[in-house]
């Protein structure tokens, strides 16, 4: 059968030394039983682990003080199970004052430690992953400014974390870029969804740009839907984009010898559909110059 994930165990009343008086036990086989005469902390001490002793001393001298008291232990059942235990009790106090002992609990709180453990493993092995990317993760609030930056920003841009958690994430781009950039965060932020790459220079530390391609997503509650924040993933593209402008310029010195020619000059694809012309080759085939790309090289030669 399966246990429940959250249940109180064993409630208990004690006498003002901590001898158990009386017991309510809603799961007598989950945990060590704690029976009447028997004090509480002799109980945490028997059956909890090594921290068990000094949290039966902390519960003993509440007792002397009449003082509330909440403690977590680990304790061990007869079946050899070991199970996470959160001890607490509150002094019943009189009309006239007086502590006539003490009313309290066992909560079982296994599964929840369980649980958090877990979260906080997925959360470590999550910041590893981040932490150790060439991409540039950044998480901003919905002021603009950034929360978190990866170490790789260090890396690309020379810029430590420290120097930018709290600015503003269009700080540091390129005047020409800054515009975009923000009106692109303010849609995120309003809500709305931007799919394409946005691309920004980032000023280095020593004063160059670094071309940037960034995609933003934004961040919400899954309860309610309210944006609070968005997620910057970025790469760096400046040697994308010099290879793209590379690429431009010998495309345009291809151009220019094509069209200085003296002889017609027509490129098709696989569907022999015309891919480029030369204004000469266009001129001859009776079309507007620049007009051709796309038709059927065929049928520019049937007008003929």
């Amino acid at each position: 059968m399966a246990q429940p994930t959250s249940f109180v165990a064993t409630i208990w009343t004690t006498d003002i030394h901590g001898v158990c008086t009386s017991v309510v036990d809603h799961a007598p086989d989950m945990l060590p039983p704690f029976v009447a005469a028997a004090s509480l902390p002799d109980w945490i001490r028997g059956c909890g682990d090594a921290a068990g002793a000094e949290a039966a001393r902390d519960v003993a001298d509440a007792l002397a003080r009449h003082a509330p008291f909440h403690h977590e232990v680990q304790v061990w059942c007869a079946d050899g199970r070991s199970r996470r235990v959160v001890v607490s009790g509150l002094p019943r106090v009189a009309a006239d004052g007086r502590c006539e002992g003490f009313s309290g609990a066992f909560a079982d709180v296994t599964e929840q430690k369980a649980t958090l453990d877990r979260a906080l493993r997925s959360e470590a092995e999550h910041r590893l992953i981040v932490d150790h990317s060439m991409d540039l993760i950044a998480h901003c609030g919905v002021d603009g400014r950034y929360i978190y930056v990866s170490p790789s920003y260090q890396t690309v841009i020379g810029r430590e974390a420290a120097e930018m958690v709290g600015e503003l994430v269009t700080c540091f781009l390129h005047p020409d870029d800054q515009g975009a950039a923000k009106a692109a965060l303010a849609r995120i932020l309003a809500g709305g969804d931007i799919d394409d790459v946005i691309e920004v220079r980032k000023r280095h530390r020593d004063g160059h740009y670094v071309s940037l391609g960034t995609k933003v997503r934004k961040v919400t509650d899954p309860a309610t839907g309210a944006v609070f924040g968005a997620v910057l993933v970025s790469r760096d593209i400046t040697r994308e984009r010099e290879m793209l402008h590379r690429v431009e310029h010998a495309h345009a010195h291809v151009r220019t010898v094509l069209e200085s020619i003296e002889d017609g000059f027509f490129s098709v694809n696989r569907n022999w559909e015309i891919t480029y012309a030369n204004t000469l080759a266009e001129v001859f085939a009776g079309v507007t110059p620049g007009t051709s790309t796309g038709h059927v090289l065929r049928d520019l030669a049937e007008g003929l």
